[in-house]
């Protein structure tokens, strides 16, 4: 995460799809010629393989059923919530965060209750 943090600070790429946000309102992306499509197409696509990497590494652990993804995408929904949205920083501390908070509640509580650190 720290590698895609410091491609999206560095590259251009990373800072015209900062600047898209910022001239949306206005409506100069045209007149500085960025091609907000392009900048959608690739932070989609990276998001796209993040993800799917995320869900290759989670079926390997878990068996296949149709409500597999539901408490990885409360943790992920209270991950965005603590780390802010659209802070990748904050994103990865919360991660973090919530880990340790998991692993101390299995250890103090039992496994049983893991899943009640999500929600306090």
């Amino acid at each position: 995460m720290a590698e895609l943090t410091t491609l999206i600070q560095i590259l251009i790429w990373g800072l015209t799809a900062g600047c898209i946000y910022v001239l949306m309102p206005v409506g100069l992306n045209m007149i500085f010629g960025v091609m907000k499509n392009r900048i959608y197409m690739i932070s989609f696509g990276i998001g796209a393989a993040l993800a799917a990497a995320a869900g290759t590494m989670f079926g390997i652990l878990s068996p296949f059923t149709p409500y597999m993804g539901t408490i990885p995408g409360i943790m992920a929904f209270v991950v965005i919530i603590i780390g802010g949205l659209g802070s990748i920083p904050g994103a990865i501390i919360a991660g973090l965060l919530l880990g340790l908070v998991q692993n101390f509640t299995i250890f103090y509580f039992g496994r049983r209750r893991r899943k009640l650190a999500n929600v306090l």
